[in-house]
């Protein structure tokens, strides 16, 4: 007969960090751009699990949107010691 092992837990997550933008550049951010512009940033979050998307947005629209990842790796949560 095999035995069943019923696991639970519970768990509290937490997040007392914001993500920031700094060094934001680019003609996009130029009066009247038009058409496709380059825009360029420094994205932090050092407190929390990690920058891994990141969205640009003007007037309620969404301009872009991907999934970074600083080594090229998986665009997924990093730990505090920058594990995947």
């Amino acid at each position: 007969m095999v035995a069943r092992q019923r696991l639970l837990a519970n768990l509290r997550l937490s997040n007392s960090s914001n993500p920031a933008a700094t060094s934001v550049s680019g003609p996009l951010l130029q009066p009247g751009a038009r058409g496709t512009q380059e825009l360029a940033l420094t994205a932090t979050d050092y407190a929390g699990p990690g920058v891994y998307n990141v969205t640009v947005q003007a007037d309620g629209h969404t301009l872009y949107s991907e999934r970074r990842t600083a080594m090229g790796g998986c665009a997924c949560p990093r730990d505090r010691a920058g594990t995947p």
